[in-house]
């Protein structure tokens, strides 16, 4: 996977279930969540707010899409998503993983 390549550390599943039992305990909280919009049995808003349900945490989000409809960027734009549309080139992911993280570190610095 390319993330881990750029030396993130990566908990992934096909499912929400998947992803909240790959992310264990409370010792290490993710910094950031990707999700594909179309999952097997839900879409990657619902996982994302379980995720931030579970950790009580308003983790930063990048959901991915190939869907064109203006209501994914609404519903992104609702829950504080940022919206790619796919097919997307792995440098292009890359800059928005730090554009999103260094907002999300910013913000937290000021708390």
């Amino acid at each position: 996977m390319v993330l881990t390549y750029w030396g993130y550390r990566v908990f992934s599943g096909s499912t929400g279930d998947e992803i909240l039992s790959a992310l264990g305990g409370d010792e290490e909280i993710p910094e950031l969540v990707i999700a594909d919009y179309r999952l097997s049995d839900e879409t990657g808003v619902d996982v994302i707010r379980k995720i931030r349900a579970r950790l009580r945490r308003k983790l930063p989000g990048i959901l991915l899409t190939g869907d064109t409809d203006p209501e994914r960027l609404s519903e992104a734009n609702l829950w504080g998503l940022t919206l790619l549309n796919k097919p997307l080139q792995p440098e292009q992911l890359r800059n928005h993983v730090a554009q999103v993280l260094n907002a999300s570190r910013r913000a937290h610095s000021r708390r």
